[in-house]
């Protein structure tokens, strides 16, 4: 995504699930990890993401509050700015 490289931050977001995926032509990787969340709403996340772990990484999200970095882009994404994008998380950990 455009600018997602620049000025990366961390954001909490609830999440509420998450799904293993594979990508579309227009996906910067083949694999990814689709999460809802209540407040940040759709956020992807494909660092490392591939055939043999994807449903493990999908599988490890629980309910809660999680961290995610996101780029420039990714950030008005999840504050729903750009409301037809999915952020993208370039990475994430547990905030509980």
């Amino acid at each position: 995504m455009l600018f997602d490289q620049h000025d990366p931050k961390w954001a909490t977001c609830e999440v509420i699930s998450a799904e293993p995926s594979k990508g579309h032509r227009f996906n910067a990787s083949e694999w990814l990890v689709g999460i809802e969340t209540e407040d940040c709403g759709r956020v992807v996340y494909s660092v490392g993401v591939t055939e043999e772990n994807v449903g493990e990484l999908a599988s490890s999200f629980q309910r809660g509050a999680y961290d995610f970095e996101f780029g420039l882009s990714s950030r008005a994404a999840a504050h729903g700015w750009l409301p037809l994008m999915a952020a993208t998380a370039q990475d994430y950990r547990s905030s509980q």
